[in-house]
């Protein structure tokens, strides 16, 4: 049994083994291996702050030492820098090669580690600038997550990966050039950069990830390099002045016709630039709409499919607020258009009805189904009568149609999907007396075919003679 003299000779072993905590100047830090850690800053500039724990701020422009004794600094510590709600800009030493978690922010971020370490000045209101070093590989995900002042950012060419949210709701921010070493642009990495007009994307870059530049409202232009082989969904989608996405000609993979994104053969429309206004004939060439490919475009006031397309993804045009009709060639073999709005080409599926058309609707006798989305986003119609061939009704059909107050339906109950009438809370459906599919619980009828009864339920049904 070990003697209380040993077990001291212990600790004091496994001490001596522990990087050793020093205080200096403005820092607190940890000296192992040869190498400092910084811990804590207590610089010299700091205010009063009632609410949160030890009361100080500190604040000002920062410039991280290369050496602290003759030691270099090789890392900033987790929340070393942690409530510094002043603090404008930082210069960070040139042998720093790990920048620990939530380094310079205001709140607590989700854990995991990177390079640069997630979070690391997320919520830092008052930075204006940062300058990247050289040392650094990998900007985490958060790193600058919601810092609304930060205006300018020198990324340097040893970064490969910019990470998930990097710089999402940096707001002030307006020119990014992205290096040729970097070859990730993560999800969300720059959402909501609403003031970014400007962004220089390398040509190394290989990934551009789902809501990569989503709500970049004064985008006005982009340009995909030939690397890039991967591009995430709704990548562009918000950037509401952007007019044009151009592809280098030697892209493998995209290109692009007068602006608008396509796959390199031209096969499948991508994106069309949510900026671009009038009417728009999609060319011969395509028979692949993808998902959500002209979705919010606010200035789309008309679309001509032609006869090649013989695929639509989902929500193509939805949130298209001055669409007023889509028109189908005559030739094309899987749609076609009837006064305006689009049909498959029997006309017993109702597609997709253009969201600035008449505000009182009736679907024409034989129409069977009533398509996924097709009047999605609709704030413009008042009022939908639906014939009795209509037997189902599909995913989100009327969702978020805010000012439909009026739904009539002419025969029985159909089968409905979820959420087909979702948000739609100023709706009332009047059906006629002897129609069937109608059951009443308490003060409330619901469908009896619907699925969910929480979301496709109503308050407002009514029994007309």
């Amino acid at each position: 049994m070990k003697t209380k003299h040993q077990l001291l000779q212990i600790c004091l072993l496994y001490a001596a083994m522990l990087p050793a905590v020093v205080q200096a100047q403005d820092y607190i830090y940890k000296i192992n291996n040869g190498t400092i850690s910084i811990t804590k800053y207590t610089g010299k500039v700091s205010q009063w702050r009632p609410d949160i724990a030890n009361g100080l701020s500190s604040g000002g422009a920062v410039t991280l030492p290369d050496r602290i004794n003759g030691l270099p600094v090789t890392n900033i510590g987790d929340k070393a820098f942690e409530e510094c709600v002043n603090l404008t800009s930082v210069a960070i030493g040139t042998n720093v090669t790990s920048i620990g978690e939530c380094v310079f922010s205001l709140r607590k971020r989700p854990k995991g580690v990177t390079n640069t370490g997630d979070g690391a000045f997320s919520y830092c209101h008052s930075l204006t600038n940062v300058t990247i070093p050289h040392s650094v590989t990998t900007i985490g995900n958060w790193a600058f997550l919601e810092c609304p002042r930060l205006t300018s950012v020198t990324i340097p060419d040893s970064v490969t990966n910019i990470g998930s949210c990097a710089f999402s709701g940096c707001r002030s921010l307006r020119n990014v050039t992205i290096p040729n070493s970097v070859t990730d642009i993560g999800d969300m990495a720059f959402g909501f950069c609403n003031s970014l007009t400007n962004i220089a994307i390398g040509n190394s870059v290989i990934n551009i990830g789902d809501y990569a530049f989503f709500n970049c409202s004064n985008l006005t232009s982009i340009t995909i390099p030939k690397s890039a082989t991967n591009l995430g969904g709704l990548a562009f989608s918000g950037c509401t002045r952007l007019t044009a996405i151009t592809v280098d000609s030697n892209n493998p993979a995209f290109s692009s016709v007068d602006g608008v994104l396509f796959n390199k053969n031209h096969i499948t429309l991508i994106q069309f630039p949510m900026g671009k206004t009038g009417n728009y004939n999609i060319p011969n060439s395509a028979i692949n709409i993808g998902d959500y490919a002209f979705a919010g475009c606010p200035n789309l006031t008309g679309i001509t499919i032609p006869d090649s397309v013989t695929r639509l993804g989902y929500m193509v045009f939805a949130n298209c607020t001055s669409l007023r009709a889509i028109t189908v060639d005559r030739l094309n073999t899987s749609f076609s258009s009837l006064d305006g709005v689009l049909f498959d080409k029997s006309q017993t599926i109702l597609v997709d009805y253009p969201n600035n058309k008449a505000r009182n609707y009736t679907i024409p006798n034989g129409v069977a189904i009533i398509g996924t989305a097709a009047f999605a986003g609709c704030t413009n119609v008042t009022s939908v009568t639906i014939p009795d061939s209509v037997t189902r009704i599909g995913f989100h059909a009327f969702a978020d149609c805010t000012c439909l107050t009026k739904i009539y339906f002419n025969g029985n109950a159909p089968n409905i999907d979820p959420d087909v009438f979702l948000n739609d809370i100023n709706s009332t459906i009047y059906h006629l007396s002897g129609t069937t599919g109608w059951v009443v619980f308490g003060e409330t009828q619901v469908f009896t075919n619907a699925p969910d009864a929480t979301t496709n339920n109503f308050w407002r049904i009514r029994s007309v003679h």
